[in-house]
């Protein structure tokens, strides 16, 4: 993934989770999963009715969803992990058809 890919990412999430654009720079993979993972752990605590949105929105797969929440471990990074894959397959379908 270059930094155009995560830009895109960035922007498409952004988008999603109806967050206002801010001046972070983000140059790597682990950072983006880093800011993403506390963006859900904050909706997770305050506003889980957005996350709900947010989830509906990337089109996360329901199954997955349920799984993450009935499995061990860390929710906000398994929910993490599925946006991000998620996201990914938007950018490369931008990429593929620009």
């Amino acid at each position: 993934m270059d930094k155009q890919d995560i830009s895109t990412a960035i922007e498409i999430i952004n988008k999603d989770f109806r967050l206002d654009p801010d001046d972070r720079t983000i140059d790597d993979v682990e950072q983006l999963k880093k800011w993403l993972a506390h963006v859900i752990a904050y909706l997770l605590e305050k506003d889980f009715e957005r996350l709900l949105q947010a989830m509906y929105r990337i089109d996360v797969d329901e199954r997955k969803f349920k799984t993450v929440f009935s499995g061990e471990g860390d929710v906000a990074v398994g929910l993490t992990e599925l946006v991000f894959e998620r996201e990914l397959q938007k950018v490369a379908f931008r990429k593929r058809f620009q």
